[in-house]
């Protein structure tokens, strides 16, 4: 149950950076015009894929840590189950690198694309 719930979140999160590589699509086209490479706006990508990750991670950390003995506590199948530091960490690297891979499809569909393609596809 809990993997399953873990596949949902992780399939709206891909979504969401499906629409974040929309969304930015013409500042990137625009970043690679003026002179960036692709290395570069790849960089830019991951970082704010990075920077979601880390802001939401610490957001839902910190909530289960608050609500820990009002909530889960109560729902949990094992009893006096306390979760340290390495936890959190351990989950919040496996969900960056989950997600990191999960993207490469659309990152690789992207950057196939010329800068005149990625311009043209996202003039406003």
């Amino acid at each position: 149950m809990v993997c399953l719930l873990y596949a949902v979140s992780l399939l709206s999160f891909l979504f969401l950076f499906k629409n974040l590589l929309e969304e930015s699509g013409y500042e990137d086209s625009v970043y690679m015009v003026v002179g960036a490479s692709r290395k570069n706006v790849l960089f830019i990508l991951f970082a704010e894929l990075l920077s979601i990750i880390v802001v939401g991670f610490c957001i839902v950390a910190i909530l289960h840590h608050i609500l820990y003995d009002l909530v889960f506590l109560s729902i949990n199948i094992y009893e006096n189950i306390r979760y340290h530091f390495s936890d959190y960490l351990f989950v919040a690297v496996l969900s960056m690198a989950l997600s990191a891979l999960t993207a490469i499809p659309f990152i690789g569909a992207y950057m196939k694309k010329s800068t005149t393609e990625l311009k043209n596809q996202y003039k406003g």
